[in-house]
């Protein structure tokens, strides 16, 4: 029997008050490849990014480092941000690490909402977790309605 595996994690960690600091990794029997990128709370802005691959197979593949480059400045927030990434970074760069980056910014919603419960919990101790989220939730509908343009 042929079996492939594949494990894509996400890691995040808030670098200071206004960025967080996303990490993928990515391997398989074929490829490993890790992914940091630093992006703004507030807007989604990716201010630094670099990538590392340990195993791949095109040749094209090592030289995606400065083509990587060209997502700083690019908002995870704006519309059709994982087209762009797939078309910009994807087809010109690795496909793989700009997997990667999409995974990771779809994380960045979620961090928002960590952080925002556990300044809500924080702040008044008593008021349940699940209120907190259901409250941000409520006052960020952009969190969890896509558009066609952001699409899965």
């Amino acid at each position: 029997m042929i079996g492939f595996a594949r494990t894509v994690t996400v890691t995040a960690q808030l670098a200071d008050e206004s960025t967080v600091r996303f990490r993928g990794l990515l391997e398989d029997h074929i490829y490993a490849m890790d992914l940091e990128v630093d992006v703004h709370l507030a807007d989604g802005v990716i201010t630094a990014i670099g990538g590392n691959l340990k195993r791949f197979t095109t040749p094209w593949c090592r030289d995606a480092e400065p083509i990587l480059q060209q997502a700083v400045g690019m908002s995870l927030r704006a519309d059709g941000w994982i087209s762009r990434v797939n078309r910009d970074l994807g087809r010109h760069g690795c496909e793989h690490l700009a997997t990667l980056l999409v995974e990771c910014g779809r994380c960045l919603d979620t961090v928002r909402l960590a952080r925002a419960v556990a300044a809500g919990v924080r702040e008044d101790p008593p008021r349940p977790a699940a209120d907190v989220a259901a409250c941000w939730v409520e006052a960020h509908p952009e969190a969890w309605q896509l558009t066609p343009a952001q699409g899965p």
